[in-house]
């Protein structure tokens, strides 16, 4: 599965490992691949040379704030490199200690302190959806991961996560509905939020606005 890709900038300790995978791990439940690059990279290759690979692939950079990660000269060049190519870069905060410096000082971060994973994980998807060159990436990963679902469970999970994009192309649109006309875990699925009890196509086409470019 083809899924969009954000590089992980994190210190190489407990702490920061614990952190970055406890973040990653719930990403991915939302089919968006983070990279560790450390844990990625097969013995005995160029790691800098890995490293590069992988900030060039990913669409956006979250820099995992534990302490120290400001005094680590390798995120502090994962992180320029990203601002060199123009990629968006989100600091999440786990110590209020730890505050972005230089270009990323006046931007709001967010505050994972006190937060579950699945929580950063989901303030960080919304960040990622306000990304106007992001979205369209994200609704790709969506549609795909919808015509790929194995269960009525996972059809309205996917289902969700593309309702709050809030408007589709129609090129995208049509692929939804060309995921439900081929997958019966997406067609005989059903809404179960508030409401009336509804197939879920019919819900999240009233969720969504079709938007010609």
């Amino acid at each position: 599965m083809s899924r969009i890709k954000i590089f992980l900038s994190y210190v190489e300790d407990e702490a920061g490992r614990d952190a970055a995978s406890s973040l990653r791990d719930e990403l991915e439940k939302r089919y968006i691949e983070a990279i560790m690059a450390p844990e990625r990279i097969p013995a005995g290759e160029d790691w800098a040379q890995w490293i590069k690979d992988f900030l060039e692939e990913s669409s956006a950079l979250v820099v995992v704030g534990t302490t120290g990660v400001s005094a680590s000269a390798w995120c502090q060049q994962e992180i320029g490199w990203a601002l060199g190519r123009h990629v968006p870069v989100l600091w999440v905060s786990y110590d209020p200690a730890e505050p972005p410096c230089g270009f990323l000082a006046f931007k709001q971060v967010l505050n994972a302190k006190s937060s579950t994973p699945a929580r950063t994980a989901k303030e960080t998807t919304n960040w990622l959806i306000r990304r106007e060159k992001i979205r369209p990436l994200l609704a790709d990963s969506w549609i795909e991961a919808l015509g790929s679902s194995n269960s009525f469970n996972t059809s309205e999970r996917t289902a969700r996560l593309l309702a709050r994009l809030g408007t589709v192309s129609p090129e995208q649109w049509e692929r939804i509905k060309v995921a439900g006309r081929r997958n019966d875990q997406v067609r005989r699925a059903h809404y179960s939020g508030p409401g009336d009890w509804q197939p879920l196509l019919t819900w999240l086409e009233k969720e969504l606005e079709v938007v010609s470019a």
